[in-house]
């Protein structure tokens, strides 16, 4: 049977601005199984995976963070941070670095993406190698 998902942040680093944010995301599985990355819709947050998460954690470690601006994540000014697809892409990139889930441990990452996340995986895909599932 699969791990209760646990419910944690994690600092991350905007590289465009040097600035902190904190990056609420649930976890399930063993930390040694391949990587499931759920990034959510609009207007919602990791909660819409909430069933998802418990099916797949048998498997597969699987990663369902807040998007900045949703959730329990940071929510910056819209003044102070550029609300863009390409922006989201990095962030969920320093996210998977913060992790330990970057390319140089040659782990694939899979990423299921619902509508509003699905416009910001090409960006993230071709900056990480990932395959996206749709």
């Amino acid at each position: 049977m699969s791990e209760l998902p646990t419910y944690q942040s994690v600092s991350v680093t905007d590289r465009r601005n040097g600035s902190a944010l904190n990056i609420f995301y649930r976890e399930a599985g063993h930390k040694d199984d391949p990587v499931v990355l759920l990034l959510h819709g609009f207007p919602t947050s990791s909660h819409q995976y909430r069933g998802l998460i418990d099916r797949l954690s048998y498997k597969y470690r699987v990663l369902a963070p807040d998007l900045p601006g949703f959730g329990f994540s940071d929510s910056p000014a819209a003044k102070d941070f550029g609300y863009t697809f390409d922006h989201l892409a990095e962030i969920i990139e320093s996210f998977t670095d913060v992790l330990g889930l970057s390319r140089t441990r040659r782990r694939r990452i899979e990423v299921i993406c619902a509508f509003f996340s699905n416009l910001a995986r090409p960006s993230f895909s071709t900056r990480t190698g990932s395959r996206t599932l749709r």
